[in-house]
């Protein structure tokens, strides 16, 4: 699979203060991962199909949402991107894990926060932390991310937004129309056949990354990821929204273009991982 250069492709550099991990948390559907020593493999997040109320030092909010998965191996998916979110947070503030409370918000149903999905957030001792946290799944891995510098004034903070497609995800008809600007398209019809598919990935995955930094989500659909939680759009809702909501309405993802939109940069490797070869696409956006 190849993975072409878009016309007004930003920069790849990752943007300051920013902090990624990737985490493999169960097979990645059609791909073979490579041998160990290659570090093609990523982190192993280890997970556990049962046993909620001990696993990993999650919350009680936390464990009750566990609970409700039906299907054991998201179930164990959801576990180990909470605890690998946790872990970044945690570490980012120099605090035990144990210490921290999830306080997730949801823009539709709890704004003022106290969620058990929506907007990534936790307190410490009954304080907000002064984190901005981004979290994204996709074809047996994790993506999760970190704002250690939220901006110099209280009133203008800057908010991240992660993302990790699959390129499975998006290769099918009609995706183009309903997804991408004008712009868009054209560039993924300038590029070769072979690398179509992959160039969707990557926008759509800009897409995201920056309907997260901004709060906003997307309209229509509904998470196929999210698991328990209420319907949300696009893979923009439940556990993928990120920093504070400043949009007054969900955007369309055909309103966004984003191939040359500052905001966003192209993630190529994570831990060792080159992206491509496992099928994947990845991008982060940082807003005010």
């Amino acid at each position: 699979m190849t993975s072409p250069s878009l016309p007004g492709t930003a920069s790849p550099a990752q943007p300051s203060g920013v902090v990624v991990r990737l985490l493999r948390t169960g097979p990645t559907p059609g791909l073979h991962p490579a041998p160990h020593a290659s570090g093609e493999s990523g982190r192993r997040a280890p997970a556990r199909l049962d046993g909620f109320d001990e696993v990993h030092g999650l919350d009680a909010l936390e464990r009750e949402r566990a609970g409700r998965f039906v299907d054991p191996v998201r179930a164990a998916q959801f576990v180990a991107g909470r605890a690998a979110l946790r872990e970044l947070a945690a570490e980012l503030l120099d605090v035990g894990p144990g210490r921290l409370r999830s306080d997730f918000s949801c823009p539709r149903c709890s704004p003022a926060g106290g969620s058990d999905h929506g907007r990534p957030g936790y307190t410490v001792d009954g304080v907000r932390t002064p984190l901005s946290l981004s979290l994204s799944r996709a074809a047996g891995f994790v993506l999760v991310g970190g704002l250690t510098a939220i901006g110099d004034r209280a009133d203008e903070p800057q908010s991240l937004g992660v993302d990790l497609t699959a390129v499975t995800e998006v290769d099918f008809d009609g995706f183009d129309d309903v997804a991408l600007t004008v712009r868009e398209r054209r560039a993924v019809h300038g590029t070769p056949p072979d690398g179509r598919a992959a160039t969707r990935a990557r926008l759509w995955a800009r897409k995201e990354a920056v309907a997260k930094a901004l709060g906003t989500g997307f309209g229509g659909g509904t998470d196929p990821g999210a698991g328990a939680g209420p319907p949300t759009g696009a893979r923009a809702g439940a556990e993928a929204h990120s920093g504070p909501g400043r949009g007054t309405r969900p955007l369309e993802p055909h309103e966004l273009d984003v191939l040359d939109d500052a905001r966003v940069r192209d993630l190529h490797r994570i831990d060792g991982v080159l992206l491509t070869r496992q099928g994947l696409a990845a991008a982060v956006a940082v807003g005010p």
